[in-house]
């Protein structure tokens, strides 16, 4: 109850975390999951995978060392394919890519 109460969510804020090891992701659960709207992948396939049908979520919590598709490969797979979404958010924000 003690963390729920340090961190507070805005409704509907959509948050994906990356990670092969299940206790990181059960720690990321156990934090954020009455908070946000969260979507928990266990592999750098199963995230694109997921990005490839679903919205953008508006954070993505990536690991970096991940066996098979690392974190950083699997964030260049995401930009490529949801690149017109990412651009497009990029503008709103005034980010440049």
């Amino acid at each position: 109850e003690g963390r729920n109460n340090m961190v507070e969510g805005t409704p509907h804020t959509r948050i994906m975390v990356v990670d092969d090891m299940k206790t990181n992701l059960e720690v990321m659960r156990s934090i954020l999951d009455n908070i946000y709207d969260l979507t928990l992948c266990k592999s750098g396939y199963q995230a694109i995978q997921y990005m490839k049908k679903n919205p953008f979520p508006d954070l993505i919590i990536m690991d970096v060392d991940m066996p098979e598709m690392n974190g950083i490969e699997t964030t260049k797979e995401i930009r490529k394919a949801v690149g017109k979404d990412v651009a497009e958010k990029c503008k709103k924000l005034k980010i440049k890519k």
